[in-house]
């Protein structure tokens, strides 16, 4: 009974051990799943982080460059207003500077449109087409490359008025020159000739006269008595080569009262008796000498001479 309740006792032994040992691998084998397990979630979790990480980095990325798009699309909003602003005024005349503005900013927009044409290419790439984002920029672009063909075509029509402008200029600018110094010439031509004709007309109006005893007209190599004989019945006259610078100069048609202040005052020179008066004063000295028609009483000569006897004429006071 003892060796059967012994037997008993250890297979039981043996079961348990077994059990355990089965029991043990199980465990094990658990272990090594759940291990197994755990190591791909975590290598399922960095890779999930990693490319959410990629796409956080993607996203800034794309972000970055539609606000440089968006940058680049204000800055040719502001460079159009100001191209627009010159070319609707169009001031090129005489000076060059606005028109290599325009042609400045114009250049700044194209430059500007490239970069942005180059940043929508690399954002296709990453992004695709379908963002709606990207479609409106597209858009935008190629009206501005429309707008600026336009711009460019005004700007090239305005340089050429602008260069006829100046050629017109430069021409009208010959002309006046040309027209300057024809007016001049004919300025100098008509001051010479009114020069001349105030000098013939003066030549004109100018005579001459001269008051004064024989004998001091003589003197004076004005006069000289011609014919008779030995003084007798000789005549009073004024001589060929008579001395000019005794006469006085007055203007005919102005001075029309001739000084005499003598007593039997005489002409000399030749005068129409009924172009002049003489005026005397009531002890019948002759005062004046009036002529009444000048055009009459020079006619013959400009050369007056009056002989007196005497009196109280003073050639100084009476000289012009």
């Amino acid at each position: 009974m003892e060796t059967k309740a012994k037997n008993s006792s250890s297979a039981a032994k043996n079961v348990a051990i077994a059990l355990f040992g089965v029991a043990t691998l199980a465990a094990g084998y658990y272990a090594y799943d759940q291990y197994n397990k755990n190591t791909e979630l975590n290598e399922q979790l960095v890779e999930m982080q990693t490319k959410l990480d990629y796409n956080a980095l993607e996203a800034q990325y794309a972000n970055e460059q539609f606000a440089e798009i968006e940058s680049n699309l204000a800055s040719i909003r502001e460079k159009e207003g100001y191209v627009l602003n010159n070319l609707n005024t169009g001031e090129f005349q005489g000076d060059a500077s606005p028109e290599e503005r325009i042609r400045m900013e114009i250049d700044a927009i194209e430059h500007l449109i490239g970069e942005n044409n180059n940043l929508i290419d690399g954002l296709k790439g990453q992004i695709g087409e379908k963002d709606s984002r990207l479609k409106k920029y597209k858009h935008s672009v190629a009206n501005l490359e429309k707008r600026v063909a336009e711009y460019k075509s005004k700007t090239d029509e305005l340089v050429a008025h602008a260069e006829q402008l100046k050629q017109d200029l430069a021409s009208a600018k010959d002309e006046n020159q040309d027209i300057t110094k024809e007016l001049a010439q004919k300025e100098f031509v008509v001051a010479m000739q009114t020069q001349q004709i105030n000098y013939e007309e003066e030549q004109r109006r100018t005579a001459y006269y001269a008051v004064g005893t024989f004998k001091e007209l003589k003197e004076s190599d004005v006069v000289e008595k011609e014919g008779g004989f030995l003084g007798i019945a000789s005549a009073k006259t004024i001589k060929d080569d008579f001395n000019q610078k005794r006469f006085n100069r007055i203007d005919m048609y102005d001075d029309t009262t001739i000084p005499v202040f003598g007593k039997d005052a005489e002409l000399v020179s030749n005068h129409s008796t009924d172009s002049y008066d003489m005026v005397e004063d009531q002890n019948g000295e002759v005062k004046w000498l009036q002529i009444k028609d000048p055009d009459k009483f020079w006619e013959s000569t400009k050369y007056l001479v009056i002989l007196t006897k005497g009196g109280q004429y003073n050639e100084t006071a009476f000289a012009k």
